[in-house]
C-alpha cells in the first residue's frame, strides 16, 4: 500500500512569529513501515523541511517531500514509538520514514531525498532531544 493515503491543505500562519509556517486544514494519514497507521491532525504546524535559505536552490524547504517533511514533523514532535523502542530507534525510524515516504511521492529526486535523510540523521537528535 503507498505511504501517503492523503492530500495536503494547508492555510499560510501569517500571524505566527516564524514566517515559514503552515497549519493543516485537514488531517494526513499514512501507512508506516510496519503497518501501523499515523494520522497528523487537522491544525497542525509545519515549516516542512527545516532546510537553511542559503541551500533553498538545491534542496527546497517546500516540495513533492512536503508528506514527508509533515510526517517526519510529526514523528519528532510527539516522540512517536520512543516509549516502545528507546529514543534512539525511534528516531531513526522517523529519518528512515522521511526517505521512504520522499522517495515514494518524488521517486525522480532520490538523491536529494538521501541528502536531505544524510542531514537528520546528522544533525536531528538536537531536535529531537528538545
Amino acid at each position: 500500500a503507498p505511504a501517503v493515503m492523503t492530500e495536503i491543505y494547508v492555510r499560510y500562519c501569517w500571524e505566527d512569529e516564524k514566517a515559514d509556517r503552515f497549519e493543516l486544514q485537514q488531517p494526513l494519514r499514512f501507512f508506516l513501515t510496519g503497518g501501523r497507521i499515523v494520522t497528523v491532525p487537522a491544525g497542525y504546524k509545519t515549516d516542512f523541511a527545516s532546510v537553511p535559505p542559503i541551500l533553498w536552490g538545491f534542496i527546497p524547504s517546500i516540495g513533492r517531500h512536503n508528506h514527508a517533511a509533515v510526517l517526519h514533523d510529526w514523528l519528532y514532535d510527539n516522540r512517536v514509538f520512543e516509549a516502545e523502542i528507546g529514543a534512539y530507534q525511534a528516531r531513526l525510524f522517523a529519518d528512515r520514514e522521511f526517505l521512504r515516504v520522499a522517495n515514494e511521492v518524488g521517486p525522480k529526486h532520490r538523491f536529494r531525498h538521501y541528502i536531505m535523510y544524510q542531514f537528520l540523521r546528522w544533525f536531528g537528535a538536537s531536535w529531537w532531544s528538545n
